[in-house]
Formats: C-alpha cells, sequence, structure tokens
C-alpha cells in the first residue's frame, strides 16, 4: 500500500480542520475516491497538492511518520560513515569504514606510511585512509609509485585485495554479468590476471555474499551518461555508505538522492563488480 499525504497550502485552512489528510492510493477507484473527497469536502480556496514527505522537514508530518524517522535515524546513527579525503580514495575510505564496522583495530606498520606514526591503530581518520589509499591504488610499488596522492588513480580489485589481507581481512571478488562489467572487463583486461596472481579468482555472486559487508563498484552518470567509477559500502541489511557525500542511506534510492546533493543530475548504476568482506 502507497500512503501519500496532502498537505495544505500555508494559511489555506481554518483552524478547526486537520492540516494533514493521508489518502491510500492503491488503485484507480481508491484515486477517484480520493478527488472526490477534495473536490467535494475541501473549499476551493483551499488549494491541497500531493507531496512526497522524505523531501520536507519531518517536524510536519503526522505522528506515525516522525516515530518511523526516528527508528530510521536510529539505525543510521549506530554506522559509522566518512568522506573521501582524495578524488578517487572512494574505495579506500568504504574499506576504512568497514574494517572498522568489522571490529578491525590495527594495520601493519609499514615504512613511509602514516602507521609509523600512529602505531598501526586504525581509525576513521585521514591518515589512516591516506595510508590504505597509497595501498589499494597501488602507488606504494615502484612502478607506480605517486607522490601526490591527490593524482593517484581508482582504487582497483586487486589493491583493495592487497589492502584487505594486511587488516586480517577475508574478501572474495564477484562479478554479476552485465553491460557495465563486460566493459570493464574490456577497459581493464589486466585486472583478473592480477587478481588470480594473487590467489583470487574472480567469481560469481552467491546468496551467502548479501549477509557480508561489500564494496560495490558504481558507474557514476551525468544526466544519464556513465562518466566514471565509485566505490561504496553496502552492509548486511541493505544500508549504503557512500564516502564521495560522507552519508549513510538505508535504500539504493536514497543512495542516489545523496549524491545529488554535490552533482543535481548525477546518478549511480551497479556494475556487478563487488568486494565481498568478512573479518
Amino acid at each position: 500500500m502507497r500512503l501519500k499525504f496532502i498537505r495544505r497550502d500555508r494559511g489555506s485552512f481554518s483552524g478547526g480542520l486537520l492540516p494533514f489528510l493521508p489518502v491510500c492510493c492503491r488503485d484507480r477507484a481508491e484515486r477517484v475516491l480520493a478527488v472526490r473527497v477534495i473536490r467535494d469536502y475541501v473549499k476551493p480556496r483551499m488549494r491541497c497538492y500531493v507531496i512526497n514527505p522524505s523531501a520536507h522537514d519531518i517536524s510536519k508530518w503526522t505522528i506515525s511518520y516522525r516515530v518511523e524517522c526516528q527508528q530510521r535515524s536510529a539505525q543510521l546513527i549506530a554506522h559509522q560513515e566518512k568522506k573521501q579525503l582524495y578524488a578517487n580514495s572512494c574505495g579506500a575510505c568504504a574499506l576504512l569504514v568497514a574494517a572498522k564496522e568489522l571490529g578491525i583495530e590495527h594495520m601493519p606498520v609499514l615504512t613511509g606510511l602514516y602507521s609509523e606514526l600512529t602505531g598501526g591503530r586504525l581509525a576513521l581518520t585521514n591518515e589512516c585512509e591516506s595510508d590504505l589509499y597509497k595501498i589499494t591504488s597501488n602507488s606504494t610499488s615502484y612502478r607506480d609509485s605517486c607522490s601526490n596522492l591527490a593524482d593517484a588513480g581508482y582504487s582497483m580489485p586487486q589493491g583493495i585485495v592487497v589492502a584487505c589481507r594486511l587488516l586480517g581481512m577475508g574478501c572474495d571478488v564477484t562479478e554479476e554479468k552485465n553491460l557495465f562489467s563486460k566493459a570493464l572487463s574490456w577497459l581493464y583486461p589486466e585486472v583478473k590476471a592480477q587478481c588470480q596472481a594473487i590467489g583470487v579468482q574472480v567469481r560469481e555472486g552467491i546468496r551467502e555474499d548479501f549477509d557480508k559487508y561489500r564494496l560495490k563498484a558504481m558507474a557514476v552518470s551525468f544526466i544519464g551518461m556513465p562518466v566514471g567509477l565509485h566505490w561504496v559500502l553496502q552492509r548486511p541489511d541493505g544500508s549504503f555508505m557512500d564516502p564521495g557525500v560522507g552519508k549513510n542511506s538505508l535504500s539504493f534510492d536514497e543512495l542516489v538522492q545523496n549524491s545529488r546533493s554535490d552533482f543535481r543530475f548525477a546518478g549511480y548504476y551497479d556494475t556487478g563488480i563487488s568486494i565481498v568482506l568478512s573479518a
């Protein structure tokens, strides 16, 4: 059942009328009935219109809706969140949040990284994100070394696998066949070979993967056209953490809506590529 709210225009209703009329529109007959109620019982000067309550201040809605929003807020507060430090460090940032929620407290002390100064303590800090990003972007190797992380590239699956192992986490790379995954296999043919070289086979997803934390590769679109890649974290409860905006969301639709706070016409498409994590 889809619940919609009809909100009064400011100053249009008299004080004796209820300010909100919930209308359940499940089929055409109920929609016709709702229109008749408005036409016959609401004076012409009282302008009404249907709105989406999630797009407005929750203090303006019914008690039941407030309770639902409070429960939703409590669920989101229980999760961690962090905004990525660099333009392409989404994979490292998402992995850091996942590791903390899975109870990982330490990372190896490696020469040349901030972990030398922090003693290997893992925290939701820019220093820890930078350390992980150097690993996930392969910027620690002599071949691909990058002195300025602001210029480093994407966190590729094989780099994320290496970072997971350094954190003591288990991980699998999965691929759901679709147009995007085929395109990525063509654009980055070396990924599967390098994953196999470090002992990771890219496999198809299974039902048990939904009960684990997953880093999901999204194709970022602008006005419907794919323009880049972005890692987000999806939890077993179905919620997401988007490092691009540093916010949690309870659904994929809300994830997309949050992304538009920075870019109005942005959108996400699931590429089918995931990193399945376990402590």
